[in-house]
């Protein structure tokens, strides 16, 4: 079964070098949270991802992007195993003022647990989707080994992100010892990656699985044919991709793309990777001519999967994935919200009226000539969004309520009424009575007594 996801960015990647350093236009973290945000956020799967666990979240980082560009979802899981990490950043997942000012349209539940990726708890059922963006080349042979049983036999979620290092691209870096971060315990080629994640739907048949490459390297090593600096395994529930399917894409066939850049190297015994500043210090000019490349077979490949090897450049590894399996609680948040019933389409109307009417006041939008006010569509979209996804649906609901665009795509807007003083919207219907000292609201048929005698004392 294939369901291959088109993945579109709102950048374009690069990668460059200067004065020696490598460097990542977005940064490399931004790339990858964004395009996991991108698949959590893709049409095909809007309204059915409700519960997302983030293994291996540490500083709880990519929780904003959850926050801010998913509202969708209503239940989240931050899992690390380091739990003096997680007690120093737990606070950044508080709601912030604004969030109890203009409050989510649904509600959401924050928890932050101590746990490993390889126990089972009962907080890990009912997920619809797992992330675990650049874990698994942390973990040691036996959790690694047992990762599958708990994801794709306990937890059962709809689909699950997998990202990890290509090494491939770290032919990249030709004094690069080791691997790219101290912690690494391996680093896989896009053939053992791929031999890792097919094992994996052989033996829980439920699940498909795509690859898709996350970033690219300079330009001019492009012959290298190293493929992403990272590398992403998106495994589906087969039963959520045929109800996808069936309900939204009856003849959809997208084809994966490659986006995002992620590149790093290593001295020994050091983080190789400055996450803050993304770049990477290279003392000596990289000279194409002497990089390898080559493609391990399937024997090696074999291999290297079923003996691998804990593989630690410091004592101090992360021993609490195999032996500290007891989950753990540090903290916990229900966010406000305000349930909203109104239609899709009532949204981006409200929403659209209240944009229009602003801009019409706008000096570059007002032709005095013609007594009208001219506001271009895209404009509008652009405050409208996400309420609209796309400028058509927003150009079909302003014509289906009425308002004139003309060829050009602007919205025409009448000037021909004048304001009125009062400071109150028309639409609210109120007006004063003087003889009753009233202010009546015909809408609701309520009265508010101003008494004349009123005073501050």
């Amino acid at each position: 079964m294939s369901f291959n996801l088109k993945i579109d960015l709102d950048f374009i990647p690069t990668c460059y070098y200067k004065e020696g350093n490598i460097k990542f236009d977005p940064p490399l973290y931004t790339q990858r949270y964004c395009f996991v945000s991108k698949v959590l956020e893709h049409e095909a799967f809007k309204d059915k991802i409700k519960k997302v666990i983030d293994f291996g979240c540490s500083e709880l980082k990519f929780f904003n992007t959850i926050r801010y560009n998913l509202p969708g979802i209503e239940h989240v899981l931050e899992i690390d195993i380091d739990e003096a990490v997680l007690k120093q950043h737990a606070h950044s997942v508080k709601p912030m003022i604004t969030e109890f000012i203009k409050q989510r349209p649904a509600p959401l539940k924050v928890q932050v647990y101590k746990g490993s990726i390889a126990t089972k708890h009962e907080c890990l059922l009912n997920t619809d989707a797992l992330i675990a963006i650049e874990l698994i080349e942390h973990l040691t042979s036996d959790v690694l080994s047992e990762l599958p049983n708990v994801v794709f036999d306990y937890m059962k979620p709809k689909l699950a992100i997998f990202t990890t290092p290509n090494s491939e691209a770290n032919v990249l870096f030709p004094e690069m010892e080791g691997f790219r971060h101290w912690d690494h315990k391996f680093e896989w080629t896009r053939a053992e990656f791929e031999k890792w994640a097919y094992d994996i739907c052989e033996k829980f048949t439920d699940y498909s699985v795509e690859f898709y490459q996350i970033g690219v390297g300079p330009p001019e090593k492009n012959d290298l044919n190293f493929g992403g600096i990272s590398q992403c395994a998106i495994f589906l529930c087969k039963e959520f991709v045929n109800d996808v399917i069936n309900c939204k894409y009856p003849t959809q066939n997208l084809d994966p793309v490659s986006v995002g850049s992620e590149q790093v190297t290593s001295e020994q015994n050091q983080a190789a990777l400055d996450e803050e500043n993304d770049e990477i210090v290279i003392e000596q000019e990289i000279n194409g001519d002497e990089l390898e490349q080559g493609v391990s077979d399937e024997s090696e490949i074999e291999e290297n999967i079923e003996n691998l090897e804990v593989i630690s450049n410091n004592e101090s590894d992360l021993s609490g994935y195999a032996s500290d399996n007891e989950y753990k609680l540090i903290f916990e948040v229900d966010y406000p919200f305000t349930k909203d019933d109104r239609t899709e389409h009532q949204k981006i109307l409200d929403e659209a009226k209240y944009q229009i009417s602003r801009l019409s006041r706008v000096d570059r939008y007002i032709d005095d000539e013609n007594d009208v006010s001219l506001i271009p569509l895209d404009v509008v979209f652009d405050f409208v969004f996400p309420e609209a996804k796309t400028i058509d649906q927003l150009r079909h609901v302003l014509i289906t309520e009425g308002f004139k665009l003309n060829e050009n795509n602007f919205i025409e807007i009448s000037n021909d009424e004048e304001e009125s003083d009062d400071g109150l919207d028309e639409s609210d219907n109120y007006s004063y009575d003087e003889g009753s000292n009233e202010i009546a609201d015909f809408e609701q048929n309520d009265q508010i007594q101003v008494d004349e005698n009123w005073s501050d004392d």
